[in-house]
């Protein structure tokens, strides 16, 4: 889906305004652990803690995915 690409690419405006726009939708399709999981992957700190500080659990996949593509700082 398009927010979660805007989530992977680091593309945060693009990411809160597609979210939005589509929440009603996308809450039913596990989003908030895919975006978690889009956003770890591609080493986006700043929507990890958008995404944090909504009370979005982390996942310990979420924190294997940035750990295997090089993302440590995550």
């Amino acid at each position: 889906s398009l927010p979660l690409a805007a989530a992977y690419g680091g593309h945060f405006e693009l990411f809160q305004y597609l979210a939005a726009a589509n929440y009603d939708k996308l809450k039913f399709l596990n989003f908030p652990d895919r975006a978690t999981l889009a956003a770890a992957a591609g080493g986006n700190i700043e929507i990890m803690k958008h995404l944090l500080s909504h009370h979005l659990p982390l996942s310990e996949r979420a924190t294997v995915m940035a750990a295997s593509n090089g993302h440590l700082p995550m």
